[in-house]
């Protein structure tokens, strides 16, 4: 069954292979961090549709 997985912290580090590991297995991932480049990378390198969540 597929989840949504809301990641804090995934634009490096274990945030970011928490969340490639969350989408290799199925499921729906929304990432957060505080660098938006970061995070842009994250969805950028993925294989899989990644919604990134950036703080003003």
């Amino acid at each position: 069954m597929s989840k949504v997985v809301f990641i804090t912290g995934a634009g490096r580090g274990m945030g970011t292979d928490i969340a490639r590991a969350a989408l290799e297995a199925g499921h729906q991932v929304v990432a957060t961090g505080r660098r938006p480049e970061r995070s842009d990378q994250l969805t950028r390198t993925c294989r899989h549709p990644i919604a990134p969540a950036h703080h003003p």
